[in-house]
């Protein structure tokens, strides 16, 4: 859907900063030392997950908080 005025406005001022971040957050992490081969931070709450990027939990809330702003 187009992210027009009322797109965002479906979403509370907090709403709109936290999905701006997490559409921010680099896709690709990068590896550490203390975690096994193929896993990574993710990029927004440093949770271990597999192929960086955002984990689970953050990439739902993405979707969850996109589909209000769909409507």
């Amino acid at each position: 859907m187009k992210r027009d005025k009322a797109w965002w406005g479906r979403l509370s001022k907090a709403e709109r900063a936290e999905l701006m971040v997490l559409q921010m957050a680099p896709r690709h992490g990068c590896g550490s030392a203390y975690l096994p081969e193929g896993y990574a931070e993710c990029r927004h709450c440093s949770w271990p997950c597999s192929g960086g990027g955002l984990c689970p939990v953050c990439d739902n809330r993405m979707a969850e908080l996109e589909r209000k702003a769909d409507g």
